[in-house]
């Protein structure tokens, strides 16, 4: 752990006067590691609490972790939803697996994870020659929650897209690195 010069906000008043109570601690570290990349960030929502990184806060912990990529796009027929090797694997590698969403309805866990087992790099999830297994049931989860929120969305959403969706070790969940939609 490197020495820091965090700052604690929060305590806006009691409940009844305000909506929700927001606490946060910022955090520079006086020696920086080498950065994500130019003005980015990385989120994590668990167990209530949402935590940011932004890129001068040094890296967050991803380098023993799975990238993939989520997508998703709207055609004629309904929504395509994606999911493959993410980051600089996407184009490389070609391993996707896809679904078709015609009635806007989001994906159930049980294809979730179909689509996670047709990849080529399950096995790198799976724990592939005694590496760690992956945190495979929050890629369900956000898989899930992409397939919800297009069709929430509606024909308001034409494309959205995840990549790099880093897949963590079993129990310590998935961290989008980059992330875009397009709404019409």
């Amino acid at each position: 752990d490197q020495p820091s010069d965090d700052r604690h906000i929060g305590d806006a008043g009691p409940p009844s006067e305000v909506g929700e109570i927001v606490s946060e601690t910022y955090s520079r570290p006086f020696v920086a590691h080498a950065a994500l990349a130019p003005s980015c960030g990385l989120a994590e929502y668990r167990d209530g609490h949402l935590s940011v990184w932004s890129h001068t806060q040094g890296v967050y912990p991803l380098r023993n972790s799975i990238a993939d990529i989520l997508g998703l796009k709207r055609d004629p027929l309904g929504v395509v939803i994606l999911l493959g090797a993410g980051g600089t694997a996407a184009e490389l590698m070609g391993d996707t697996s896809i679904r078709l969403l015609t009635d806007d309805s989001a994906l159930a866990r049980d294809e979730a994870m179909a689509m996670i087992r047709e990849l080529k790099s399950w096995a790198l999830l799976d724990g592939y020659r005694g590496r760690p297994k992956a945190d495979v049931e929050a890629l369900v989860d956000a898989i899930v929650a992409f397939s919800t929120m297009a069709a929430r969305l509606g024909e308001r959403i034409a494309e959205a897209e995840i990549n790099p969706l880093f897949v963590l070790d079993a129990g310590k969940g998935v961290v989008a690195a980059d992330g875009l939609a397009v709404l019409r």
